[in-house]
């Protein structure tokens, strides 16, 4: 297999983008087509622009993954590679392809055939014909293989899509190689552009099976969406794996339509690396050139003076130049990058082992140890808080019903003060702000069942929030 001949010019071809793509969507019987086209510029190359004014929350286009699979990670949990059931008893299938199965009816699927097909083709051509059983390094690479099964239709899509190039892609060959499967030269290249692909433009897709799992998806519209650090839009992921792109706020007739490639809770310092380090661009966005964001510095420091100034450090001007000062607000001391980097690393060995700690050392210590060290506004506090949210109400131990209202009571003030955090940051109507008022709805109920009250105002607006921003998100628990 080889990527379409013509792949060099659909990069810069944005007609011809926009009308295999919309084709695409049409064979999977996608209509949400009509708010959008695909339009190039010399500094950001192709992306999508709305055609019309869009009002906020409208699902300005429904994407349907052309590669779905597992998440390559060397923690990457046992699944089916079918149904994608995990904690299940796994079983290979006759011919002993090493692919986890979770049943006999998987195995005699058409997902399952195609995987097949394409292994049991480079075990034949190696020195072993079959594995003893099912194989862990397969299930990491199985996101790559299922880029073999796609039609010469489908190639063309891929053939749309930028990989970007650097040292560490293709780790799954390697993988495959380690398996000593006789992988073909040709079937390697296009395994390579196949991860190359899959590396700059797949998505972490939710999707519903025993349990919410979190797999790999290459959804061919969502990306070509360009980023941004407040970006207008978030996707929601249904029951079928595919992804709903909806607006955070109004939209203009042609204004660009963006996502965002990084964690949004993230300082900008961490935030612009990250993408750098894995997109390979700095970020140059409105929230990225304003040293303060918006008035919520993620990035924060405490003066490294700490004996004479409460002040907060923030890198002296923003720049792609790592080395560049840092600056205290207050008093104007200045500390260099390494001081700074060395800094960082403490806090982070400071925080990072409550990640893994008890519930109960957490919460103690961000109430009331946390001012001693790290600012309340730095990332490592909010990403801390966050979790919180995530375990009270929800972890064995921790159900709602089982919350002391001492605890119920923080779960509000937490839910409360992220979604602040988000309003200030100007990220608008997105998911994280739905996930945060489906919990805060949720902590407001039972408190309510618990002191009989009827729902008030407040609670019904909460729910109605919620939901307005996360319907048709497989992981929405609030009913109409």
């Amino acid at each position: 297999m080889k990527l379409h001949t013509n792949r060099e010019k659909y990069l810069t071809d944005a007609t011809t983008t926009d009308q295999i793509l919309k084709q695409y969507l049409k064979r999977h019987n996608i209509d949400t087509i009509d708010l959008w086209n695909i339009k190039y510029n010399e500094t950001t190359g192709r992306g999508i622009y709305a055609t019309e004014d869009i009002p906020l929350n409208t699902t300005i286009f429904v994407d349907y993954p052309l590669i779905l699979g597992t998440r390559y990670s060397s923690n990457c949990k046992p699944l089916c590679t079918v149904c994608f059931k995990e904690d299940v008893q796994l079983i290979q299938c006759a011919k002993k392809c090493g692919l986890p199965l979770c049943s006999n009816e998987c195995a005699n699927t058409t997902v399952h055939t195609n995987d097949c097909n394409v292994v049991r083709e480079w075990l034949e051509k190696s020195s072993h014909e079959s594995f003893a059983v099912w194989s862990l390094n397969l299930l990491r690479a199985l996101t790559a293989i299922r880029g073999m099964e796609l039609s010469p239709t489908d190639v063309e899509v891929l053939s749309l899509l930028q990989g970007n190039q650097s040292a560490q892609q293709g780790a799954e060959i390697k993988l495959l190689k380690l398996l000593e499967l006789k992988i073909p030269k040709e079937d390697e290249e296009f395994l390579l552009s196949t991860c190359q692909i899959l590396d700059t433009n797949a998505f972490e897709s939710i999707y519903e099976s025993n349990t919410k799992v979190s797999l790999r998806g290459l959804y061919p519209v969502s990306a070509l969406l360009n980023h941004n650090c407040s970006p207008n839009t978030t996707h929601l992921f249904d029951k079928e794996g595919r992804m709903i792109v909806k607006n955070t706020r109004f939209i203009r007739a042609g204004e660009e339509i963006t996502i965002t490639y990084t964690n949004l809770l993230w300082g900008t310092v961490t935030r612009r690396h990250n993408l750098y380090m894995t997109k390979q661009f700095w970020c140059h966005c409105n929230r990225c050139m304003d040293l303060k964001e918006f008035g919520y510095p993620l990035s924060a420091l405490y003066c490294t003076d700490i004996n004479k100034c409460d002040g907060l450090m923030l890198p002296k001007v923003i720049s792609n130049d790592i080395s560049v000062p840092w600056v205290c607000t207050s008093c104007g001391k200045k500390s260099s990058s390494k001081q700074i980097g060395i800094f960082q690393s403490t806090l982070s060995a400071v925080v990072n082992p409550y990640y893994s700690d008890t519930v109960e050392n957490l919460i103690e210590f961000l109430q009331n140890r946390i001012d001693l060290s790290i600012p309340n506004c730095n990332q490592l506090i909010v990403d801390l808080k966050l979790r919180v949210v995530g375990i009270l109400g929800h972890r064995s131990g921790y159900l709602f019903n089982e919350l002391s209202d001492h605890l119920l009571e923080y779960k509000e003030k937490l839910c409360r003060e992220i979604i602040n955090i988000v309003e200030v940051l100007q990220l608008g109507e997105n998911k994280m702000k739905g996930f945060l008022l489906q919990e805060l709805y949720l902590t407001l109920m039972e408190k309510s069942q618990r002191r009989n009250e009827k729902n008030t105002k407040e609670v019904t607006y909460v729910k109605v929030a919620a939901i307005k921003i996360l319907r048709g998100d497989c992981r929405l628990m609030i009913k109409d």
